[in-house]
Formats: structure tokens, C-alpha cells, sequence
């Protein structure tokens, strides 16, 4: 028994995304080769002409994706998610939603071509196809993406993260296949032109576009899903909320693609900066808002899914609410009890966790004492470490511990 308590159970490690029973796995994995073998078709002549300039850009915009990962780390605090499956949303936006949308987005130019004249197609053409085929098309990512992480998705914060996700795997793919465009077609320096690409597709319009916009369907899409299981059925009012999300992520793409106020996204000025933050400020306040809320909920839902367990004291609550307080208690705990203690504090804590989640998604009464068993195991093996260490202080006793 004790070898199995030992075993700390990680983040989703027992619902595998590999599900070669349902139709979604298949379509998603076969819709990823093929946009492969279209990367793979789109930088490959570029390789020839400066193998350099290809790696500088790969590397760069790998790089650039470590800050917005950072982000939605911190804010998926308290039931983190399997990294398997934000690594699968992410691999939909960048290998399946863009070349997708690059042969939809093509089509549809040429259909408007046809009725429209070609400087009004020229003008509103981004404005006519993008906000309609990629949102659409990251959504469908998320469907897939939330059919197979169902198990994962407890809470509207959920949703807000695998949809982030999806668009920051469209964001940069289809930040490197512009780049490449421009290292390819360009007699500038190609590491010139990286750097350029870097700072007008990366900060100029990076910050407030598909990522954001699809953290918002994201969270209409898990609000959703929540209502559909609370309530047994389909209902008008979730269906309403994610219909809502999914438009109003449009008609926020739509006004970025728009021709107003800076048009030109081949290069940056000064002022652009403040053009570009006036065009995009919406939209990051609107996801802030519904970011703020979803955390608040989530804080309510694990204090009262902790209150009054005695696996768990009301300090060690507060503690887990913040990763400031997490930190603190077990950079406390390193301090009375050495390494040992710190990484047995931290084993503590995401006992702790999954107990929390356990009791709020109502699993099974034999789940939640296993839950409360592997609590009272890594307690107990806090506080062996703690009484060995140099200071020899138990977790049970009066403690500094916040």
C-alpha cells in the first residue's frame, strides 16, 4: 500500500488523449500529418537559400511562445492540465487550423473576385474570410480537443486555457510562414527581416489577436460543456453563451483585419504601437474580465472543496489559493527541513490539489478517500522530513508555515 501512496498520481496521466476509438483521434491525427507535409512544403525551398535565416526563425518564434506559456501557466493554478493535452491544442492551431485556413481563406478570395471588384477584394479581403474560416476552424479544434480531454474540463478557466492554446498554435505557425514569405521573396537581410517580423507580427500584433480570441470561445465553449453535464441535456442558455463567444470573437477579429488606422503590417513605426494596442485593447480587456471571474469562481470552488477536511489545515487553504502562498510554504518548509522537505512539500500540495478536485467534481466516495489517503501519507512524510531537519519542525505543530 505504501508503495502505491507513494506514487504521486500527476496531471491527467490516467486519461490518455490517445483514444483510437473515437472518430475525433483519427480526423486529428490525420489532419495533423497532412499539415505537416504543408510546412514542410512551404519552407523546404527556402532551406537552400539560407539554412541560417530558417533555423534564426524557428528558434526565434519557439522562443517567443515561452512568455504566453508562462501566463497560462500561472493561471491555470489550481487544476493544472495535462501538458499532453495543451501540447495537442496547441499542435490543432499550428498544424491544422492553418493550412486548412490558408486553402479556405484562398478559395473564398477567388469566389470574391469573381462578384466583387478586385480593389474592394483587395481592401476587405482579410476582413471577409479570416475572422469567419480560422475562428471557425480553431473552434472546431476546441471541440475535438475538449471531446478528448472531457474528463480534464471542470471549471470555465478550462476552457479559457485549451483555447488559448489553440490560437497561440495558430498564431505562430502562421507567424512563420509570413516570415518565411518574406526571407523567401525579400533581398533584404533575411535576419533582418526575422527580427522585423518578430517585432510587427510578434509584438505589434501578437499580443491581442488569436490567442486571445480563442481563449474567449474557449470559456464559452467549457461553460458549455459544464451546463450540458450539470444539466443532463441541451439547453438554450449555454448554447446562447457559446454562440455569443464564438461572434463576438469574430467581430473582434473582424476589426483587426479591418483597413482602419494602419493597414500596412510589413512594418512598425513608433505610433504603430498605439495604433495597433487601440485595435486589440478590447479584446484583452474583454478576456481579462472573463479571466478575472473564472479565477474568482475557481478559488470559491476550491476553498469550499477543502473547508473543514481534517487532511487539510485552513493555513495550508490559504497557502494553495496563490503561487505566492505555495511558494512561501514550501521555500518554508526547505528552510526547517532542507531539499527533502521542500520537495515533500510540494508533493503535499498537489495531494492536496487532487483531493480538492476529487471532492468538487463529485467523483466516487472510494476515489475521494483514496484522495484523502495520499494527503495523509505525503503529511506524514512532510513532517519525517521536517523532524530530521536541521530545525526539527513538524507540520502538526504551531508552525511559521503561511
Amino acid at each position: 500500500m505504501r508503495r502505491v501512496l507513494e506514487q504521486e498520481p500527476g496531471w491527467g496521466r490516467a486519461h490518455t488523449w490517445i483514444r483510437p476509438d473515437l472518430p475525433m483521434f483519427w480526423l486529428a491525427g490525420t489532419l495533423a500529418v497532412v499539415g505537416v507535409a504543408f510546412f514542410q512544403a512551404m519552407i523546404a525551398p527556402i532551406i537552400p537559400l539560407n539554412a541560417g535565416a530558417v533555423s534564426f526563425m524557428l528558434i526565434a518564434w519557439t522562443a517567443y511562445v515561452a512568455p504566453f506559456v508562462a501566463v497560462l501557466v500561472v493561471l491555470d493554478l489550481h487544476e493544472p492540465e495535462p501538458p499532453s493535452y495543451l501540447v495537442l491544442a496547441f499542435i490543432w492551431g499550428a498544424l491544422v487550423a492553418v493550412p486548412v485556413a490558408f486553402v479556405a481563406n484562398t478559395s473564398v478570395q477567388s469566389i470574391l473576385k469573381k462578384v466583387l471588384d478586385d480593389q474592394v477584394v483587395a481592401t476587405w479581403y482579410p476582413s471577409m474570410t479570416g475572422p469567419w474560416t480560422e475562428e471557425v476552424l480553431k473552434g472546431l479544434g476546441l471541440i475535438v480537443v475538449l471531446t478528448l480531454a472531457s474528463r480534464q474540463v471542470t471549471t470555465v478557466l478550462d476552457g479559457l486555457i485549451y483555447g488559448a492554446f489553440v490560437g497561440l498554435g495558430f498564431q505562430v505557425a502562421e507567424n512563420v510562414l509570413s516570415t518565411a514569405n518574406e526571407v523567401r521573396f525579400h533581398t533584404a537581410s533575411a535576419e533582418s527581416l526575422v527580427v522585423n517580423s518578430l517585432l510587427v507580427r510578434g509584438l505589434g500584433l501578437g499580443l491581442w489577436a488569436h490567442a486571445v480570441w480563442s481563449a474567449i470561445v474557449g470559456a464559452g465553449a467549457a461553460y458549455a460543456v459544464l451546463r450540458r453535464r450539470q444539466d443532463g441535456r441541451c439547453t438554450a442558455r449555454p448554447l446562447v453563451m457559446l454562440v455569443g463567444c464564438v461572434l463576438t470573437a469574430a467581430a473582434l477579429h473582424f476589426v483587426w483585419n479591418a483597413p482602419w488606422w494602419k493597414p500596412d503590417i510589413t512594418t512598425l513605426e513608433p505610433n504603430d504601437f498605439l495604433t495597433y494596442a487601440l485595435k486589440g485593447l478590447p479584446a484583452l480587456a474583454l478576456l481579462t474580465v472573463i479571466a478575472v471571474a473564472a479565477l474568482r469562481r475557481e478559488v470559491l470552488w476550491f476553498t469550499d472543496a477543502l473547508g473543514g477536511r481534517a487532511e487539510v489545515r485552513d493555513d495550508e487553504v490559504s497557502a494553495l489559493r496563490t503561487w505566492r502562498g505555495r511558494h512561501a510554504a514550501r521555500k518554508a518548509a526547505q528552510a526547517f527541513g532542507g531539499r527533502r522537505a521542500g520537495r515533500a512539500g510540494r508533493r503535499l500540495q498537489h495531494a492536496q490539489v487532487q483531493l480538492a478536485v476529487a471532492i468538487a467534481t463529485r467523483q466516487p466516495d472510494d476515489a475521494i478517500a483514496a484522495a484523502a489517503r495520499r494527503v495523509q501519507f505525503a503529511g506524514e512524510v512532510l513532517d519525517r522530513t521536517m523532524a530530521a531537519g536541521p530545525r526539527r519542525l513538524l507540520r502538526t505543530a504551531p508552525s511559521s508555515l503561511p
